[in-house]
């Protein structure tokens, strides 16, 4: 179970349990302070030993997930390190994706990702998946 998504329906189950469940002390305030840290039972709290790969798969995942408009896309990535759109719509056919470009209205960090290291950016990773941390919708 995911306590940090989860809906306060889950929670509520959760403090229901610990309150009834014989846990100790110590184990329950780190469960407290690190919730991601372990997996929810039937009846108690266990230490999830895979909590740190399980957190960077769930990470990679919501940035794959990650996406903005083309417009932005362009505004936003393109014209900062001086790609024109007829470079960008020649890299894209140079990459055989025009099919995916003309069909999409939003670029998806997980799909585009391979496509960025091939146009001259002049960013790092972590400064384009601000980008699109910044220009993501927020109800997504």
């Amino acid at each position: 179970m995911d306590l940090i998504n989860s809906p306060y329906q889950d929670w509520l189950r959760i403090s229901t349990m610990l309150e009834t469940a014989e846990i100790e002390e110590s184990v329950y305030d780190d469960f407290l302070a690190n919730p991601t840290h372990y997996k929810i039972t039937d009846g108690g709290i266990v230490y999830n030993s895979n909590w740190e790969t399980e957190a960077q798969a769930a990470e990679l995942e919501r940035i794959g997930k990650l996406h903005i408009t083309k417009q932005d896309f362009y505004t936003y990535i393109c014209v900062p390190a001086n790609i024109s759109y007829d470079t960008l719509k020649a890299k894209i056919a140079e990459l055989n994706m025009q099919p995916q470009w003309e069909l999409c209205n939003h670029v998806y960090y997980g799909v585009i990702q391979p496509f960025l290291t091939a146009l001259p950016l002049g960013k790092t990773e972590q400064e384009i998946i601000e980008i699109f941390e910044a220009h993501t919708p927020a109800d997504e």
